[in-house]
This record gives C-alpha cells, structure tokens and sequence, in this order.
C-alpha cells in the first residue's frame, strides 16, 4: 500500500509529502501502521480486537490507539479532520460497503486519501459469477473473509463523490492451503468542490 501512494503523491508532485492525520483502520499489531509513521504527523489505530491493540500499543507506533467498530469509531472523528485512511486487509469482513465508505467520506478532508486492500474471487469463480449471477457484488470464501467484485468498489466509490484514483492487482498477495489468493488494491480520493482552495493534507 506505501509504494502505491507514494507513487500516486510523486504523479501529483508530492514526493516529499507529510499527512497531518492517518488513521489506520483493522489496524492489528501495526504493520501498516509501522510503514506510514514516517509521512504521519498523527497517526491512528483502530482495531476491534484489545488484544491487538495491546500489542501495537507495545510497539509504540500510534499516537492514539482506539479499540471497536471501524465504522462507528471513524463516525468520532470530526468531519473532515483524517488526511489518509489505510486498511491493509481489514475491510475483507465488510459485505456491503455504503455505511464505511459514507464514514470514510465524512472524517476525510477534501483532497483526502483511501488506499486499501480487498479479496477477489478466485478467476474461475469470477467468469462463472459473471455469466450467470451479472450482478454479484461480494461473496463469501471458504475462510470466511469477503471476496468483493471490482465494480461494486468503483461503483460504491462514486456514489458516495470518491475518484478511484489508482487500482492494481494484487493476485498471490497472501497464500491460503497452499494456493495463492487473489486481491486487489484500491485508492479513492475525496475532492473538493470547483474552486475550492485546500489547505495542506
């Protein structure tokens, strides 16, 4: 996820960028969390679990550690406040998405980023849900995460005022039983009105 925003900044002539606010959602023991501190001024994490946030509590990556629903916990921040929302494997237990991208939408500042990381189905899976089930939008695996479908993203991601600024594959990003799981990654960017002046992310 860090080498795609950088390479998104350094399109927009940001390569030196610092973020005021990232909040890093499922955030876990903060391994992602770990990648971004350097281009955070602040730097959040959110996880449901308290063990998980025990542990990256430990490594004293975060400046403020938050435990409980992403969705709710992102509706307590102030509108408009986050620079960057990451989710490195996190949003995989979300089936639909229009509640979380609506409060994505209202922390994020204008000029706001965020990048995450999704299952997809298996290939087979994909041409067969495509020619029999045209509007599949998410599926569940086998191991219990959610396999989301790329236009259900780009789709939810206009509905809710998000560019889909940058997309890749991320196939064999994790392997399960053996077999390479396939992914993709996703960054959506919250712009401003016509004419609107931003002031630094």
């Amino acid at each position: 996820l860090r080498q795609s925003f950088d390479h998104a900044m350094a399109n927009e002539g940001r390569s030196g960028y610092v973020l005021k606010t990232t909040v890093d959602c499922g955030c876990g023991t903060g391994l992602a969390g770990d990648v971004f501190r350097n281009v955070s001024e602040t730097l959040v994490g959110i996880d449901l679990s308290p063990k998980m946030i025990e542990i990256a509590r430990e490594k004293k990556v975060y400046d403020s550690l938050e435990t409980g629903d992403i969705v709710e916990r992102l509706m307590e921040h102030k509108p408009g406040e986050v620079s960057l929302i990451i989710a490195a494997d996190a949003f995989n237990y979300f089936t639909e998405l229009d509640e979380l991208f609506a409060a994505m939408y209202r922390a994020l500042a204008y000029g706001g980023y965020a990048i995450f990381s999704l299952e997809n189905v298996p290939a087979a899976m994909e041409s067969r849900l495509d020619e029999h089930a045209k509007d599949w939008r998410w599926q569940f695996q086998p191991s219990g995460r959610i396999a989301h479908r790329r236009s259900y993203i780009e789709k939810t991601s206009k509905s809710h005022e998000f560019d889909v600024a940058l997309y890749g594959d991320l196939d064999g990003f994790r392997t399960e039983k053996g077999a390479d799981v396939r992914g993709h990654m996703f960054l959506l960017k919250k712009n401003p009105p016509a004419n609107m002046k931003l002031d630094e992310l």
